[in-house]
């Protein structure tokens, strides 16, 4: 399905099923930004110090575009959710439902 992500999947389900009027996100930052106190390529080398392997790193990257505009996909379809987004991304043409707390 077209949404590729287990966290998308979830929200959708909220929207369509629950019919959840708002929704509130932590720790959805598209791997794009720290993760705790490292970066996401050391958190990586942590977790597999014997076979890290820098191609997972970049194909991380690489989905990240995929995975926000999937996200953003997501909420215009889910007009009547409001989306309370708690981070520091920034979203090109965010729609009206999707408010970003900092």
């Amino acid at each position: 399905w077209w949404l590729q992500n287990s966290g998308l999947f979830a929200m959708c389900y909220m929207c369509k099923v629950w019919n959840l009027k708002k929704i509130y996100i932590f720790g959805f930052n598209f791997y794009s930004d720290d993760y705790l106190n490292n970066s996401i390529e050391t958190e990586l080398k942590k977790a597999n110090r014997e076979n890290y392997n820098p191609k997972e790193y970049q194909e991380l990257i690489k989905s990240s575009k995929k995975l926000k505009d999937n996200f953003i996909k997501l909420v215009k379809i889910c007009k009547k959710t409001d989306f309370y987004f708690y981070g520091n991304c920034e979203f090109e043409n965010k729609p009206q439902n999707l408010k970003i707390i900092l």
